[in-house]
């Protein structure tokens, strides 16, 4: 049986998206979901792939931790756009431009136009779930 290489993937997760499935004090997007993807895919799924975030410009004044925000900005681990931008625009672009880059959102985008090839590599955090759980014996191949 053929091994999954995973050396060349790139992950690229909509932050404020996943954020948003978890919430602190009712309100405020949290670090806690998207440390779980990001821990998901890079420490149990796919550890060679490229993991990172894009978020939108108001990313800060929005999440409930903005130091661990912070901090994930500085080291690369979250890229925020400029001002005046939208995290859409660039996730959407990036990953058009490299075939092998997936999207992990639950935002569909479907008030932008493309391709139906990029539309197939957006990936929800429930599909990882479902995957996880239907086909256990996949991860076994991957590298």
């Amino acid at each position: 049986m053929n091994q999954i290489s995973t050396t060349n993937l790139i992950f690229l997760i909509d932050f404020l998206n996943i954020a948003n499935l978890e919430k602190r004090n009712k309100w405020y997007p949290s670090m806690v979901a998207y440390n779980r993807v990001w821990k998901k895919l890079k420490y149990d799924l796919f550890p060679e792939a490229r993991i990172f975030a894009i978020a939108d410009p108001h990313a800060p004044a929005r999440i409930y931790e903005t130091e661990e925000y912070e901090d994930c900005v500085r080291y690369g681990y979250i890229i925020q756009v400029p001002s005046g931008k939208e995290a859409d625009e660039y996730i959407l672009r990036y990953a058009k431009d490299r075939e092998n880059c997936y999207i992990i959102s639950n935002d569909k985008y479907e008030e932008y136009v493309f391709e139906d090839e990029l539309r197939n590599r957006i990936i929800t955090v429930y599909d990882i779930i479902l995957l996880i759980k239907k086909h256990p014996y996949l991860f076994d191949l991957v590298n």
